[in-house]
């Protein structure tokens, strides 16, 4: 779905970073929140960032707070959460927005003192579209690149199986319109090493808008870790694989 979950750990101490970048077109909007509970029983926000389609934000942070994003531009969110003194700063395009105590929750009412999740997703069917990208928790990546997309479908699925030997199947969507609204003129898929190295280029054509699948096979390679990349206009998304022998 287009209700994208990053699990932290069910934090209760330390000190904590989380970075990411996030892309609203013209007329969009989009939205994430952090967890302090997150379970089947239990949901309990934080704090909660509406990206506005007019180039506002609403920041429900223990209270109310409004500033202004730009549109069609990576904006760059930084957040640091201090369970130890019960501290958060908020911080946008490298500008300290707000800093509250986390324990009064996004509506003011109260929360645990824990960090459990980040949430990203579309309000509206019709009208929200977000990507987001370099997401760092702690100073580590755990994901090349994000994207939620209520209104134009873009998705780069994991590939399956996954160790394989010596064949695996990867399959994409692709729409027929990229960020900008123009209509995607050449789909690309690449595999590389970890060094970096291309290995193989699975597509390099035109496609129109659908689902693909497309098999990769690496009897002539060692076994190891690799990377498939597509690109389809504007948009680009990264993953690995491994094959094991």
């Amino acid at each position: 779905g287009n209700d994208l979950i990053k699990e932290l750990g069910n934090r209760t101490t330390g000190k904590w970073e989380i970075n990411f970048y996030t892309f609203i077109p013209e007329g969009k909007q989009g939205y994430f929140g952090f967890f302090s509970n997150f379970s089947p029983d239990t949901l309990e926000w934080a704090f909660e960032c509406f990206l506005n389609e007019n180039g506002t934000a609403d920041l429900h942070a223990g209270s109310f707070l409004s500033f202004d994003y730009s549109q069609n531009v990576w904006n760059s969110f930084h957040v640091v959460v201090d369970l130890n003194i019960d501290s958060v700063e908020f911080w946008f395009n490298n500008d300290l927005i707000k800093e509250w105590r986390w324990t009064l929750g996004a509506n003011g009412l109260g929360c645990d003192l824990k960090l459990a999740a980040t949430e990203f997703y579309g309000i509206i069917a019709n009208t929200s579209m977000m990507f987001v990208d370099n997401y760092w928790f702690d100073g580590n990546p755990t994901s090349v690149e994000l994207d939620i997309n209520r209104n134009i479908d873009f998705v780069l699925q994991q590939n399956f199986p996954n160790p394989f030997n010596p064949s695996t199947k990867i399959k994409y969507t692709i729409s027929s319109v990229t960020l900008s609204g123009v209509e995607v003129s050449l789909v690309i898929l690449k595999v590389f090493d970890v060094l970096g190295k291309e290995v193989a280029t699975l597509v390099n054509e035109e496609k129109p808008s659908g689902t693909y699948d497309v098999e990769f096979n690496g009897s002539n390679l060692p076994s190891g870790i690799y990377f498939y990349q597509l690109k389809a206009g504007e948009y680009s998304n990264t993953k690995k694989m491994i094959l094991l022998k």
